[in-house]
């Protein structure tokens, strides 16, 4: 992949092109009538001639290699209700006879990262609360370092979200939905990625959100 690296609209360098290769194989398992699919994958990546941009400007990281597994759940026990779970672990390093960093974990990588998130939507029109709906869950990504040396690290952080809507009763062919929820219910204070000393990227505060949409 050729590398030609612009700031704004001038060209500010030009590297060797970037070259890598992909080994991946996973497996896949569906149980109890479908109602639940796990999955693993397992990957191996190797990178040359990667570049980093640090405080806008290019620098050549050398190689990486990285390799890791990835393990999903998707499933629905009941009717209406949702499960989707995921976890990722992660080796990666930097490979560079030429600079200090030969060995280390690049920057903005976690060594794992997991997610949770469950919903439910009562069923049947029968129902007193039918087209009412619930779900909340979690992410959590673990610590990276905010530079190829390792001069600061950005910390883990843990996120909770939850949301309720309804479903309107149709009339004809048109759905009304309404929205409710809450990011970052603890409002955590954390860093999301480096760009270099001075341009470290902050999450976002807890943020309630509201909708309403439309379907016709």
């Amino acid at each position: 992949m050729a590398q030609n690296i612009y700031t704004g609209q001038q060209q500010q360098t030009e590297l060797s092109p970037q070259q890598g290769r992909q080994y991946e194989a996973g497996v896949k398992w569906s149980t109890f009538d479908d109602r639940l699919l796990l999955t693993m994958a397992y990957f191996d990546i190797k990178q040359d001639n990667v570049y980093e941009s640090v405080n806008g400007e290019a620098e050549l990281t050398g190689g990486i290699e990285t390799n890791g597994v990835e393990f999903s759940l998707a499933g629905s026990p009941v009717r209406g209700w949702n499960i989707r779970a995921s976890l990722g672990l992660l080796d990666a390093e930097i490979v560079s006879e030429d600079t200090d960093t030969n060995g280390n974990r690049p920057r903005n990588v976690p060594e794992h990262t997991a997610n949770l998130w469950t919903s439910y939507e009562f069923q049947g029109a029968d129902h007193p609360l039918s087209g009412f709906g619930m779900g909340g869950g979690i992410t959590h990504v673990g610590n990276r370092y905010g530079d190829s040396e390792h001069s600061f690290d950005l910390g883990d952080y843990t996120l909770v979200d939850a949301g309720i809507w309804y479903y309107f009763p149709a009339i004809g062919n048109s759905t009304l939905r309404v929205d409710l929820g809450v990011k970052n219910i603890t409002d955590e204070e954390y860093y999301t990625a480096s760009g270099g000393d001075y341009r470290i990227s902050v999450g976002a505060p807890r943020t309630v959100f509201a909708g309403l949409r439309l379907d016709f």
